[in-house]
């Protein structure tokens, strides 16, 4: 069995190893105040992604940046804030709450499409507490996510444009990618992986799987009768032996290019900077059919979101 190993440099591999300690720490402590707080600004974006799990509708009293800023007057230093949406860079304010964070010594990480980019350049001149930008690429081009090619230019470009902002100005905050894995595009995450870290070199690569029940991550507050009538399983690909194959060449890949960057799955079902692969186990886990023990969910101690409405829930949102 051969195993390959990374040095564990990367601010988004800081962060959730740091989550995941605190996490464990706080779990079943009664009246606890989560860590982390993950702040969705708004649910309109400027893509229609077809696999998209949050409602792309305007609310009737959303949050203004007083509000935000509220928040973070009660949120302890030392917390941490994740920033998404919706598209976050096109709420009008959100430079004001990374300032803000910053005071408080609250570190942040944005979740983004990308094409904004640009905006960011002021505000991380300015502080020091962005640690990690995650940008969300699922194929050359983007097409999966029905992006405009002049808009997938400019995230590229805008991807480059971190880069150097990074090291002109010796920056430390990772530029992350996350890939949902769609049916549609297995057979092509490795040329994906091998262009996001060879050509455009971003820090790491994130496999999203998807999700099989509606309410996982949901920015909406189910009512508690609500979540039995829908069973939680794991969404079921179809080819699953193309994707089994796939993973199992980029793991080659992976352990071929030594490098501080990375790859991951996300659910863990499968270590990628592990050279050996359980086929059986990962298709029995896909298939819900496997008599793995699966833990007690912890999250719900150390983290907390908020809506662009001003809802607050957990993870798996009950109302």
């Amino acid at each position: 069995m051969s195993f390959y190993k990374v040095k564990n440099t990367n601010k988004s591999i800081e962060l959730h190893n740091k989550h995941e300690k605190i996490t464990s720490e706080l779990y079943g402590i009664a009246g606890v105040v989560p860590y982390r707080f993950v702040f969705i600004l708004t649910n309109l974006c400027n893509l229609t992604c077809d696999f998209c799990f949050q409602r792309r509708r305007k609310t009737s009293s959303p949050m203004q940046i007083q509000d935000w800023l509220s928040v973070i007057d009660q949120i302890p230093s030392g917390s941490r804030v994740t920033i998404t949406g919706g598209e976050p860079l096109i709420y009008n304010g959100f430079e004001q709450i990374i300032f803000a964070a910053n005071e408080k010594k609250i570190d942040i990480n944005i979740i983004t499409n990308g094409v904004f980019i640009e905006k960011l350049v002021n505000v991380l001149m300015q502080t020091n507490n962005v640690k990690s930008i995650s940008i969300s690429i699922d194929s050359i081009g983007n097409y999966t996510r029905n992006m405009k090619k002049v808009d997938y230019d400019k995230m590229i470009k805008n991807i480059k444009l971190l880069q150097s902002l990074r090291v002109d100005n010796s920056l430390e905050y990772s530029i992350d990618v996350k890939s949902v894995v769609l049916e549609e595009c297995i057979g092509k995450y490795k040329d994906l992986i091998k262009y996001l870290l060879d050509d455009i070199k971003v820090d790491s690569v994130s496999l999203q799987l998807l999700k099989g029940s509606s309410i996982q991550h949901s920015d909406f507050s189910y009512e508690y009768d609500e979540i039995f009538n829908e069973p939680v399983e794991f969404y079921k690909y179809k080819n699953l032996s193309k994707l089994k194959h796939e993973i199992k060449s980029i793991k080659k890949y992976v352990s071929n290019n030594l490098s501080e960057r990375k790859v991951y799955m996300h659910p863990k079902f499968e270590d990628m900077t592990i050279m050996n692969f359980d086929e059986d186990n990962f298709i029995s886990m896909i298939n819900n059919k496997s008599t793995h023990d699966f833990k007690k969910c912890k999250y719900p101690w150390s983290s907390a979101h908020i809506n662009a409405d001003g809802d607050v829930f957990p993870c798996l949102s009950i109302s």
